[in-house]
């Protein structure tokens, strides 16, 4: 951890680790795939910023790809996030 630079924001190993999980749905609409905010209609969840099995032009922080809810593997997590904003 923090083995290198911080990006410009001071956060430390954003990228590469596992993919995230994220609250929102994914469909496909018009052709294009983007997430959508989470109804009960949905199937897949979010999962962005891709891992450590990926190429590395799979591995920014807009990377998108999808999962359905529940699904476990070693290349997919969560990133717990505290805000001091109150």
């Amino acid at each position: 951890v923090a083995q290198l630079p911080a990006n410009r924001w001071g956060c430390y190993d954003m990228l590469g680790n596992v993919w995230e999980w994220g609250s929102d749905e994914y469909r496909k609409e018009s052709n294009s795939a983007r997430p959508i905010p989470r109804s009960d209609k949905g199937v897949y969840r979010v999962l962005r910023g891709g891992s450590w099995a990926e190429m590395p032009e799979r591995m920014g922080s807009a990377t998108r790809s999808f999962q359905l809810p529940g699904f476990a593997g070693p290349e997919v997590g969560v990133r717990l996030v505290v805000s001091d904003v109150v």
